[in-house]
């Protein structure tokens, strides 16, 4: 294992946030050199890719209002209501 290698790996793990102890560096600096030797092997082999031409009317629809449902219409498939609002668990904070 060079040491580019393991400093590959580190840049790696930081990115992913990832803390690796020193046997997994061992066991993983050579495993991640072998995959990017086999992308650098392909990138040979495969041409290289063009840019896409920006076209933003190609992409983009026109922004037209469209009218909504009701809440009468929408409220009683929810599991839960109050006062012509959703109720759904608290996700953020904990339980009240």
């Amino acid at each position: 294992m060079s040491e580019a290698d393991l400093l590959r790996l580190r840049h790696v793990a930081a990115l992913a946030r990832l803390e690796l102890t020193p046997a997994e560096e061992a066991r993983f600096a050579p495993e991640l050199a072998r995959i990017l030797a086999a992308f650098e092997e392909l990138a040979r082999h495969a041409p290289p890719a063009a840019p896409a031409p920006f076209e933003p009317a190609a992409r983009t629809r026109p922004d037209v209002p469209q009218p909504s449902l009701a809440p009468t219409e929408f409220l009683p498939a929810a599991p839960a209501s109050e006062e012509g609002f959703f109720l759904v668990p608290r996700t953020v904070g904990g339980a009240p």
